[in-house]
């Protein structure tokens, strides 16, 4: 056997049996032996996920890749206190157990949508106080409600220890 050089490389063999077509990717090196290209397999990578196998192709090809973290930078973001304030007064309700019985991803997500609905509407004057527009559509009462409380939250007349 020839000493170890030559890069190594990503294969995907496929063969066929009884109308099934099976893919098996293999770590491989090629070489060469008398003159004739000859290939080492180093590894059988079917046990491992088709994006960690794409993820070591790609390495192979000298692809750098770099932690999210290092690759942006933040240049704003919004002030996590009306956030959080939001979060707490959402909590303090019982708006989740309303939605959803249980914890699930799905009411984590409208809880998501539903918090920053609320934020993404308030403008935060000079004073730094929360401002809403407030609906009058009757069928929105809930909602109304669940704003004013809020809104009373964040204007003092209900302290909100955080």
């Amino acid at each position: 056997m020839a000493s170890r050089t030559g890069a190594a490389h990503v294969v995907t063999t496929t063969r066929k049996y009884k109308d099934q077509v099976y893919r098996t990717p293999l770590l491989r090196r090629s070489y060469r032996e008398d003159g004739k290209v000859k290939n080492e397999t180093l590894g059988n990578l079917s046990h491992l996920p088709d994006s960690v196998i794409d993820l070591i192709r790609r390495s192979l090809q000298d692809e750098t890749f770099v932690p999210v973290r290092d690759a942006f930078e933040i240049a704003s973001s919004r002030a996590h206190g009306l956030v959080r304030a939001v979060s707490v007064a959402m909590r303090r309700l019982g708006f989740a157990s309303r939605l959803a019985a249980k914890p699930c991803a799905e009411r984590e997500r409208v809880l998501a949508m539903v918090a920053s609905r609320i934020v993404s509407q308030k403008a935060i004057d000079a004073m730094g106080q929360a401002k809403t527009r407030h609906r009058t559509d009757r069928s929105n009462q809930t909602a109304d409600r669940t704003r004013n409380r809020i809104d009373r939250c964040l204007r003092g007349k209900n302290r909100l220890f955080l």
